[in-house]
């Protein structure tokens, strides 16, 4: 069995046997890949993971695997918060995670905050139940021209939302916003809008 003092090479080899960091024997547990769902790349900015049951962090390859290391067997939860990104939880459970290869991909939705780029189309508002802001809220939007395009995000913890469009020949959309049961629908024509921000203001869910 070989060892390495360089997490990195844990992955660049494929090797996912135990390894050696700082003069001691690793195993790793799990590995959390993510990507990001606008680029279909590795995430921009910082990312920060979190595990239940005793809170350790991970190390980070030069690949962009996080790696989980010396874990007793058992179910945990992963909490994922960045700046650019929407809050993510996972469950892993190791009995079901490949022996040779414990990784699990993870597909980060941009937050509002996200660093777009100018030719981005997009569509922004704010969600509200009432007076209040309707955080975390489920988005589903399908293309109504016939063009396949969809997509599933969420409203930010303040009820801002960003939806991304990316095919550029995506004419309409129908956006459906569900909470608790109240629900808001939007009908948006952006066949002249490819490359623009549209802001769809303040949507209201109702029963």
């Amino acid at each position: 069995m070989s060892t390495t003092k360089d997490i990195g090479d844990l992955f660049v080899s494929g090797d996912f046997k135990p390894l050696c960091l700082e003069g001691r024997e690793q195993k790793l547990t799990f590995a959390i890949y993510m990507i990001d769902d606008y680029t279909a790349s590795l995430p921009e900015g910082r990312i920060d993971l979190r595990i239940s049951r005793g809170g350790e962090r991970p190390v980070r390859n030069r690949d962009g695997y996080y790696c989980f290391l010396n874990l007793a067997d058992g179910q945990y939860t992963v909490e994922i918060s960045s700046a650019f990104y929407l809050r993510e939880k996972t469950t892993v459970n190791t009995a079901t995670l490949k022996e040779k290869k414990p990784v699990i991909v993870v597909r980060l939705k941009p937050a509002p905050s996200y660093p777009f780029p100018s030719y981005a189309t997009l569509l922004r508002g704010m969600l509200k139940e009432g007076t209040e802001p309707a955080g975390d809220a489920n988005v589903t939007v399908e293309a109504t021209d016939g063009s396949g395009f969809t997509l599933n995000t969420k409203t930010a913890g303040n009820g801002e939302f960003v939806i991304y469009i990316k095919p550029p020949k995506v004419k309409r959309v129908r956006v459906e916003f569900k909470r608790d049961g109240k629900t808001a629908i939007k009908e948006v024509n952006i066949e002249k809008k490819v490359g623009e921000t549209v802001s769809l203001g303040i949507v209201e869910l109702s029963n």
